[in-house]
């Protein structure tokens, strides 16, 4: 075999040898991905946020396939309560099977010797409620389907007081918010709410004892 030939020969050899690398590549990349995917069910998911171990559940409907974005609501319950209570109880449980959107319910931790949203009120229990909110988002969009231009929150009491909170410095994040039983609490210390663009607030409660606080930029502040 003269050095013409040898060269070609070695040289479609690492041709071939690359063009089976790729192809195991994209074959392991494809597999990962579709083991990353979320399937219909209830899921439970942790994350650490500011060095702190965080929980919640994800609702998956049975009807969602993953095939088209789909909308992400989280919910958060109130004091002395879970995402899984809350769950079982807010209804949006049901109505996503119906509407396809997939839903969020996480867990508190510890405040005041309660357990109950921390995000500057009360004071002294760090305020990282705006930081977990986002870290889920993210984390979901890597497992599922989620349009991230329709990604709303909702909460019961102390989880409406976090819901709030997210219109006023996570408008860049979410659509709207559905807040129940109860309204904005400024400490001194807190600026007044300034969202970052116009975002639509449902606030839903039987009767209001707390005023709403002045909302900067929205769009609407409807009370029920």
């Amino acid at each position: 075999m003269n050095q013409p030939t040898r060269f070609r020969a070695r040289f479609t050899l690492i041709s071939r040898v690359r063009l089976w690398c790729m192809l195991v590549v994209n074959l392991l990349l494809i597999s990962t991905t579709a083991s990353a995917q979320l399937g219909p069910g209830v899921h439970t998911r942790n994350l650490v946020v500011d060095g702190e171990v965080r929980t919640y559940l994800v609702h998956v409907p049975f009807v969602y396939d993953g095939s088209t974005p789909v909308p992400l609501i989280i919910d958060f319950h109130g004091t002395g309560g879970t995402g899984a209570g809350l769950r079982g109880l807010s209804g949006w449980r049901e109505l996503s099977e119906t509407e396809g959107f997939i839903v969020l319910y996480p867990n508190a931790l510890a405040c005041g010797g309660k357990i109950q949203w921390r995000y500057g009120w009360p004071t002294g229990c760090g305020d990282v409620a705006v930081e977990f909110s986002r870290a889920m988002i993210q984390a979901t969009a890597a497992e599922a389907n989620i349009n991230l231009r329709r990604v709303y929150a909702s909460g019961l009491s102390n989880g409406a007081g976090l819901s709030h909170k997210l219109a006023c410095e996570a408008a860049d994040t979410f659509a709207a918010v559905a807040p129940v039983a109860n309204t904005l609490r400024f400490p001194p210390q807190w600026p007044i709410c300034q969202p970052s663009r116009a975002i639509s607030v449902l606030h839903l409660d039987t009767a209001v004892v707390i005023p709403l606080k002045v909302y900067h930029n929205l769009v609407a502040v409807v009370s029920f």
